[in-house]
């Protein structure tokens, strides 16, 4: 078993208001400019620690993650930034194009590409995400919650009011435990790579 380190979950995403505003609902939204800054200082920290294998998982808009939401491109482009300023003060400038880099796409395939270090995931992998298509409060996630957190889940207070959360009357914990499977191989694959 490998030895890990997690650090805690990071509740707060650019979330936009694009279901419904903040007032009376609780939604917060976190700028992107404010969580690209964030994530390029944490991963800037745990490359000066020493860490050379790190995975984010992003739940939240993960559906458009190829081609980028707000939340996972801040996070990318902060892993990016992080690491290049770190080579750049570790190796100096013009690290790249040095000698000691020739092997440099070869390296890569031996997995030592230094932009390997910090590597940004989707929670559902795209074939989870096409046997149990995502949704926002409906049968996926309610499922899943139902699954993970069942105290978090009140059915009595289910509404048809907002269309993208009538999904939710077809949600059980079997189904939320068959996707929650699902999420486990996609993350011990990750961390095979």
């Amino acid at each position: 078993m490998k030895e890990l380190v997690i650090l805690p979950p990071f509740y707060y995403g650019a979330a936009s208001y694009a279901v419904a505003g903040p007032e009376g609902t609780g939604i917060i939204s976190i700028s992107s400019e404010t969580l690209h800054l964030f994530a390029r200082d944490l991963f800037h920290n745990l490359l000066r620690i020493g860490f050379r294998n790190t995975h984010v998982f992003i739940c939240h808009q993960s559906e458009n993650f190829i081609n980028g939401m707000p939340t996972d491109l801040a996070f990318k482009l902060g892993a990016r930034e992080a690491i290049f300023e770190y080579l750049e003060k570790t190796k100096g400038e013009g690290w790249w194009g040095k000698e000691d880099m020739s092997n440099y796409y070869a390296d890569r395939v031996k997995s030592r590409d230094p932009f390997s270090w910090i590597q940004i995931h989707p929670l559902r992998d795209p074939a989870t995400r096409k046997e149990y298509p995502g949704d926002h409060a409906g049968k996926m996630e309610t499922g899943l919650m139902m699954a993970m957190y069942p105290e978090g889940v009140d059915m009595k207070r289910f509404s048809k009011e907002h269309w993208y959360s009538r999904g939710a009357v077809d949600a059980s914990k079997e189904y939320g435990d068959k996707v929650l499977d699902t999420i486990l191989v996609h993350l011990r694959a990750c961390f095979k790579k």
